[in-house]
């Protein structure tokens, strides 16, 4: 199935003079297949923003009509904080929160983005399955204040899971993910293990 979410932050968006600004996804299942049983490949860009400037600032006299662009993602010119909770952002997480900007401010310093999201899901035996996810992030700042030069990271993390055949609904897990690049810090690496259980835990 494919599917497409469209970003705006004001009128200009849901008129969508931000063009194809937002989310565009295709997921791909393949029940017969175990070994790739579901892929979802994501593209997500905001550098339109219905184009740099806020023409509602502009002299009409010269520049007729209404105003509009500028729109500045998740960002506020009233709210510093913006779109954001605690320093973190309240949406896409591609849109990188306040809370890894190294001076302390507040607000968003890329909105601006193109970035690629791979997912792959899959069973490598009955009872171990994995899930593995790769996205490359491209980032421009923003309209107001772009970066001197293009900021690129990438991301990625793997999942395995594990159905032990004596320990019925239980469930073994084990997590790996690292980041690179100058978008939230290179060589950055992260894990987690974790046991679950599915069903009743005890019968009284």
């Amino acid at each position: 199935k494919g599917y497409y979410q469209h970003i705006s932050s004001d009128k200009s968006g849901t008129e969508f003079r931000n063009g194809a600004d937002g989310l565009w996804g295709v997921e791909l299942a393949f029940p017969k297949f175990k070994w790739v049983e579901k892929v979802v490949v994501e593209y997500m860009c905001t550098r339109n923003q219905s184009g740099p400037f806020h023409r509602i600032d502009f002299d009409h006299a010269a520049h007729p009509g209404r105003g509009g662009g500028g729109d500045n993602y998740y960002n506020n010119g009233e709210y510093r904080t913006g779109n954001s909770y605690f320093g973190k952002a309240v949406g896409s997480p591609l849109i990188i929160s306040p809370e890894y900007n190294t001076d302390h401010s507040t607000g968003f310093k890329d909105n601006r983005i193109q970035d690629f999201h791979f997912a792959f899901k899959g069973a490598l035996s009955p009872r171990v399955g994995y899930k593995l996810r790769l996205t490359v992030m491209n980032g421009w700042g923003t309209h107001a204040a772009p970066f001197l030069k293009k900021k690129e990271g990438v991301s990625m993390a793997a999942d395995i899971r594990y159905n032990h055949p004596k320990l019925p609904g239980w469930e073994l897990g084990g997590t790996v993910g690292a980041d690179t690049g100058d978008m939230m810090g290179s060589g950055t690496v992260g894990f987690g293990l974790s046991v679950s259980k599915r069903g009743v835990l005890k019968r009284w």
